[in-house]
């Protein structure tokens, strides 16, 4: 109803004629100009910063716009999902009516409440208000008449594109706004932080920082060691480094996933917080190995999904090219590296992503080993469920009924079946993050941050939870909870043994056997069914 209410408006404008007002490629002085004779106060669009992405602008009204994203870098088949852009120009209490023209997902969560987020110079000044969604309106999401030129491989041919359309309310004069799908996270943001762990004393007790890599643009491939690198720290850190279990966590091989690089920042905020208690034990006993982001080239560029070679790499971890796909191939070949030559067992491999079409936080596992833990209560559930299951008790909007574990055909060359298969680390997840929100939503950020995910929800803030749009604070607390989970999964009890126990058993069992071949031997896996996932 609401989109053709606004095409009926549209076509009763009198100055309903159409005129291109941006155009990222075009190099004319007049780009991203309005047209002398066209009637003044036009939106003076940009896309031309890190992670923006925004094709062309087209005036179609005197306060309407279509938008045109851009397609990932030499992948004309990726296209119409991650948009980033600003505007200036706008009145002051006026609102403005965007289409983004080319949307290319069906199934995507605007349809069940989501909304774009913004950002706006004034009200950061004035009201010390950062990104917020409240002054976007009217949304919907549609299937239009455009026709898809390009589709993915696998896909079936032609189609149609979507429209995303909705209301910005623009409060202040002289204004510029950003808008885009979820809030940014850029790779100089990652290298501010990275900054700042470098210049501290303390942190480089327990921190130690690397290039892995180089990307195709020249852009470094971080990995980030965290444990305690002095013995006399504490008690529990006499442990030798080499004998401890290591955890690995990666994030961003998919540009557009912007909450996993939010998760990320929770994990790495948490494990190097000098004054936890919890934080420094976990560093006693244990190596995290992060790699904070896999494709900081789709991430610069603006890109959804690919890199700049128009990969998805999350689809190349089987057989990485060293010169197409250098962070994937350089990572494998790390983990390879850990498992083969130090002899060291990994305990968990993570890769956090973003979902565009399910709520909540959930996990996507492999068919694993047949050890169950008793300790979840009369029902013993299998070993790759257990961390699912950890999960789903510390935070309240993480899903075990939505995790999945068969793994895909179409999965087989993603790093969580890799990392399961070939590289032989038996608790291998994706943790999906819906980019909208889900069930038992705190929306209140000040009582996120003084909640306890490790202690039962309070009946106050119980009457507070409600299906709603995530926080960075809620994404934040995910990769809390994946380290605080650690030692929980290391000691959960099973039939043949504790966790830990059965994975170091399976990592000496398999490490001289072909992964692939044994693994599949051994649990009968079945790659028939679909995990749903689009994150990977």
């Amino acid at each position: 109803t609401q989109a053709y209410d606004q095409l009926a408006k549209r076509l009763l404008d009198p100055c309903a004629v159409t005129q291109v007002v941006y155009d990222r490629e075009s190099n004319s002085p007049m780009c991203g100009k309005p047209d002398p004779t066209w009637q003044s106060g036009a939106l003076d669009f940009d896309s031309r910063f890190e992670c923006g992405n925004l094709l062309r602008a087209i005036r179609v009204g005197d306060k309407a716009y279509d938008l045109v994203v851009d397609c990932d870098i030499n992948s004309p088949s990726h296209v119409g999902q991650w948009f980033f852009f600003s505007f200036k120009g706008a009145q002051a209490n006026t609102s403005y009516t965007l289409s983004i023209v080319n949307m290319g997902k069906l199934g995507a969560l605007f349809i069940q409440g989501q909304r774009p987020t913004m950002y706006s110079m004034q009200v950061a000044d004035k009201e010390k208000k950062g990104w917020h969604r409240d002054a976007i309106l009217d949304v919907c999401y549609y299937r239009n008449s455009y026709q898809r030129k390009h589709t993915r491989k696998g896909s079936k041919p032609g189609g149609t594109f979507y429209t995303l359309q909705f209301t910005v309310d623009c409060k202040y004069l002289d204004d510029t706004i950003f808008c885009a799908y979820c809030q940014p996270y850029t790779f100089t943001e990652l290298q501010n932080c990275l900054r700042a762990i470098a210049t501290s004393e303390d942190i480089s007790k327990y921190c130690v920082a690397q290039t892995l890599t180089t990307s195709l643009n020249g852009n470094l491939l971080y990995l980030l060691t965290i444990t305690t690198l002095d013995y006399n720290e504490g008690d529990g850190a006499n442990c030798p480094i080499v004998e401890r279990p290591v955890v690995v966590v990666s994030a961003r091989v998919h540009p557009g996933e912007t909450c996993a690089s939010w998760m990320m920042e929770g994990l790495l905020r948490f494990l190097l917080d000098a004054k936890d208690a919890t934080a420094r034990a976990l560093r006693n006993k244990y190596v995290f190995k992060i790699v904070p982001m896999l494709n900081p080239d789709g991430v610069i560029n603006g890109n959804t999904r690919c890199s700049l070679a128009g990969c998805d790499l999350n689809r190349q971890w089987l057989r990485p090219d060293r010169s197409k796909h250098p962070t994937v191939f350089a990572m494998k070949a790390y983990l390879h590296h850990l498992h083969a030559f130090e002899g060291r067992t990994i305990l968990l491999f993570t890769d956090l992503h973003g979902h565009t079409r399910q709520k909540n936080v959930f996990a996507y596992g492999c068919t694993g080993a047949s050890a169950t833990s008793s300790e979840f209560g009369a029902k013993p559930i299998a070993l790759e469920a257990i961390f699912p299951t950890l999960m789903a008790r510390q935070v309240p909007y993480f899903s075990a009924a939505y995790s999945t574990y068969k793994v895909q055909k179409s999965r087989e060359a993603t790093g969580r079946v890799v990392a399961w298969r070939e590289l032989c680390i038996t608790l291998s997840y994706t943790i999906e993050g819906s980019l909208c929100g889900g069930a038992g939503v705190n929306m209140s950020p000040s009582r996120i941050m003084s909640w306890d995910p490790w202690g039962p929800t309070p009946a106050s803030d119980t009457e507070a939870l409600h299906n709603g749009h995530f926080h960075c604070q809620h994404y934040a607390l995910i990769g809390v909870a994946v380290a605080k989970t650690v030692p929980v999964l290391d000691g959960t009890k099973t039939t043949a043994g504790t966790v830990g126990e059965v994975v170091r058993a399976l990592t000496q069992k398999y490490r001289d056997l072909d992964g692939m071949q044994a693994l599949n031997t051994a649990t009968g896996e079945d790659d028939s069914s679909s995990d749903g996932s689009d994150g990977g």
